[in-house]
């Protein structure tokens, strides 16, 4: 198995035995904006052996009974998440610039110079919840999830919680606006009514993402 594909079996592991919808619902809007990154500087050889490279997850994963993981080399990083795809991660006085994308509505892949990222978003399913509608969403967080240097292949554990929101590219301050975001309202953020969005902006942003290299959906 190449290296490269070891998120996505991560990714599919999770989520492949699913009888409904996916517990998670969070959106495209709910991730643009500043993120801190906890990571555990230590990292693995990639294998479905090691419970290390789980991260906490059960193999395969079990809803509700992740495990307490503990970072004994934690070190924080700051994670810009811009539109429409741009994605910045701050490593002390180095910034690397890369690209962003949401897995379905229940995380994000991202990467950026050497590493990349796939996070969870974080949610509580209620007592003697079936489907996501019995899930309460905690979208400005990401239960323990995984990072990969991409030159060492190795693999390593993170958690990212949000700290500031975008919109469209801008930082939302204002108390109205900024509930209006958290709650996914169309006439604030990108999701708005297909009538009032006009085929040339639509062909503009589809040119601007396509004229980027090394930058995927």
């Amino acid at each position: 198995m190449g290296r490269g594909s070891y998120l996505a079996l991560i990714f599919l592991a999770l989520f492949s035995t699913a009888s409904c919808d996916l517990c998670v619902q969070c959106y495209r809007f709910d991730t643009e904006g500043l993120w801190k990154f906890t990571i555990d500087s230590r990292m693995y050889a990639p294998s479905v052996f090691d419970a290390r490279t789980a991260c906490g997850h059960e193999q395969p994963n079990v809803e509700g009974k992740m495990r307490n993981v503990t970072f004994q080399k934690p070190v924080e990083v700051q994670a810009s998440f811009e539109y429409p795809n741009n994605f910045f991660l701050d490593e002390g006085k180095r910034r690397n610039e890369g690209w962003w994308t949401m897995v379905y509505n229940v995380g994000f892949m991202a990467k950026a110079g050497s590493k990349e990222f796939f996070g969870q978003f974080a949610y509580v399913k209620k007592k003697n919840a079936s489907c996501e509608q019995d899930c309460v969403n905690h979208c400005d967080k990401t239960l323990t999830s995984w990072y990969r240097d991409i030159k060492t292949g190795k693999v390593g554990c993170f958690y990212g919680t949000k700290i500031k929101i975008f919109d469209m590219g801008k930082e939302v301050n204002d108390e109205k606006a900024l509930l209006k975001v958290k709650k996914g309202d169309k006439k604030v953020n990108f999701h708005k009514e297909m009538d009032d969005i006009k085929y040339d902006d639509l062909e503009f942003l589809v040119e601007k993402i396509n004229a980027q290299t090394d930058r995927h959906w």
